[in-house]
Parts: C-alpha cells; sequence; structure tokens
C-alpha cells in the first residue's frame, strides 16, 4: 500500500472516531433534552414556590421547630432553589452560546 493509500486510511479512522464521538454526545444530548422535557414545568413551579408567600411561611415553620426533623427539606435551604435556578440560567445561556457559534 503506497503512501497516499496509508494517508487516507488514517484520514478515514481519525474522522470515523470523531463521528462516532459526536453520534454518543448527540444521543446523550437527546436524552437529556428529553428527561428536561419532562421536569421543566417542575422548574417554574419551584420559582412560583420560592418567589411566593408559601416558601416563606414554609421556612419559617421549619424555623420554630414545626416542621419535623427527619422531612427532606433541601426546597426551604436559604441557596437551594436559587441555585438551581441559577443553574438553568447559566446552563440555558451556555446552550445560546453554543448554538449560536454552530448557527453564526
Amino acid at each position: 500500500m503506497g503512501g497516499r493509500e496509508t494517508e487516507s486510511l488514517e484520514r478515514i479512522r481519525q474522522n470515523e472516531e470523531k463521528m462516532d464521538r459526536c453520534l454518543a454526545a448527540l444521543s446523550l444530548l437527546r436524552t437529556a433534552c428529553a428527561k428536561w422535557r419532562a421536569v421543566r414545568e417542575d422548574l417554574s413551579a419551584l420559582e412560583a414556590y420560592y418567589c411566593g408567600p408559601e416558601w416563606k411561611l414554609d421556612y419559617e415553620a421549619d424555623e420554630s421547630g414545626r416542621i419535623p426533623a427527619d422531612l427532606k427539606r433541601g426546597v426551604l435551604s436559604q441557596d437551594g432553589i436559587g441555585d438551581l435556578l441559577d443553574e438553568y440560567d447559566a446552563l440555558a445561556a451556555e446552550m445560546r452560546e453554543l448554538l449560536a457559534k454552530d448557527h453564526g
């Protein structure tokens, strides 16, 4: 096999690896998007809860010891929902930036 054929084979191998990585990443992204679609209304509901009067009432009940200590209540942490919303906003901005570069 000559030098050109060897170069061609190596180029094909390298590009096959790139295509395999892209296909795997797209599959993961598609799965993640489907999972997000299933819970996106939850994010809106959490934001409404956190910004509305119910969160403060629940927080105060917890602070005064009226909520059982064994109840999972991460939603009452001062940073829990806020950090979740911030993380979503940061990821959404990153995705917009990636899409703009891909189509820009």
